[in-house]
C-alpha cells in the first residue's frame, strides 16, 4: 500500500511517438541532457527531498534484453541456453511444422528444387527456455529456507 500523498501530476505512458505525452518523475539533482539522475520520493518528512526537479522522459525506445542478459539477471551463465547445434540451418524435423516454427521465433526456407523445408533457430526457444525456467537466486533461497526449516524440525 502507497502511504502519504501523491505529489504532482502524473502524465500519460511513455511512447515512441515524439508528440505524445510523457511520465514525470521527480528527481533530487539538477537535470543535465546526457545524464539520468536517479529517481527519489519526498519522503514522509516535512521538507524532506524539497528541491525535487522533474525530469520528463520523451521519445524513447525499450531495448529488447539480448538472451544473455537475460541468462545473467537469472543467475544462469552466459551463453547457457545457446546449443551449439542451433548455430545454422538444419533439416526441419519430421515432427516440426514451418507455420509453428515461425511462431517459435525460428527463420524457415523451403530448398526450390527439392521443396524440403530448412530451419534456423534464433533467439526465441532461448527465450523461451529462459522464461520457463526458475531464477537460480530465487531457488537457492528457498532451498535454504526449505533446509533450515528441516533441520529445526529435527
Amino acid at each position: 500500500p502507497i502511504s502519504g500523498p501523491i505529489s504532482g501530476p502524473i502524465s500519460g505512458p511513455i511512447d515512441t511517438d515524439p508528440g505524445t505525452n510523457a511520465i514525470a518523475f521527480d528527481t533530487y539533482n539538477q537535470v543535465t541532457a546526457d545524464t539520468a539522475q536517479t529517481l527519489c520520493s519526498r519522503g514522509d518528512s516535512p521538507g524532506g527531498n524539497a528541491h525535487l526537479v522533474p525530469a520528463v522522459m520523451s521519445a524513447s525506445q525499450v531495448r529488447r534484453l539480448t538472451p544473455t542478459e537475460c541468462e545473467r539477471l537469472m543467475g544462469f551463465p552466459d551463453d547457457y541456453t545457446r546449443i551449439p547445434s542451433w548455430a545454422g540451418w538444419r533439416k526441419m524435423g519430421s515432427d516440426e511444422k514451418p507455420e509453428q516454427c515461425i511462431a517459435d521465433g525460428m527463420e524457415v526456407k523451403q530448398n526450390k528444387k527439392t521443396g524440403r523445408w530448412r530451419v534456423k533457430d534464433v533467439d526465441g526457444p532461448r527465450y523461451k527456455a529462459l522464461g520457463n525456467s526458475w531464477a537460480i537466486p530465487n531457488v537457492r533461497w528457498i532451498g535454504a529456507r526449505i533446509d533450515n526449516a528441516i533441520r529445526e524440525a529435527a
